[in-house]
């Protein structure tokens, strides 16, 4: 069994499509591209995905043919809510087989909100950690409502003062147009 195995791999190896592909990775989203060569046509694309490198699922399927004009055609997709760890991807062609597989590492989403205290009765200060840029400030009830909106806040320091939140649970987040940061408050009774 093992011999089938490094034979199959081995004959896949070989039979590789030209199209190439790579990955791009920020925080817990990885961007698959793919480019398919300039006169060159495929249809029926699909992006697998691997944790293990071995087994191999379809997390994405581009319908119709891609490809085939006189310059080089880029294509992508945006895996989200990847788990941490290594990450596999290859592509998948109909007409042209598989491409190489790439492989990236995901690392754990950084905390970047911090709240204190937190539960809190009258205010909470809030410390973004790496955000430089100003920012807008959403707190949302736990039903999803939006209670508040600041905008262009001051990244370096903010306080969150309780005025008229009833006691529960409340999300904050916070956006600098480019990444969204959460957390989770809690107001609790005087």
């Amino acid at each position: 069994m093992l011999l089938f195995g490094l034979i199959f791999l081995a004959a896949q190896s070989l039979a590789q499509s030209p199209i190439s592909v790579r990955v791009i990775s920020e925080e817990n989203v990885n961007t698959i591209i793919w480019t398919v060569p300039a006169g060159v046509s495929c249809d029926d694309v699909s992006v697998e995905y691997s944790a293990d490198s071995f087994f191999f699922n379809e997390i994405y399927n581009y319908p119709g043919v891609c490809g085939g004009g006189n310059t080089s055609q880029t294509y992508q997709f945006r895996h989200r809510d990847v788990p941490t760890g290594s990450s596999y991807y290859r592509i998948y062609s109909r007409t042209l087989g598989y491409s190489e597989v790439v492989s990236t590492q995901n690392r754990e989403k950084p905390n970047r909100l911090i709240a204190f205290p937190n539960p809190f009765i009258d205010f909470a200060s809030i410390l973004m950690i790496d955000v430089f840029n100003p920012v807008d400030i959403y707190l949302i009830s736990a039903q999803g409502y939006l209670i508040s909106l600041e905008t262009g806040v001051n990244p370096a320091s903010y306080t969150l003062f309780r005025k008229n939140l009833t006691p529960g649970m409340y999300y904050l987040v916070v956006t600098d147009n480019r990444n969204f940061f959460e957390h989770t408050i809690v107001v609790v009774r005087d």
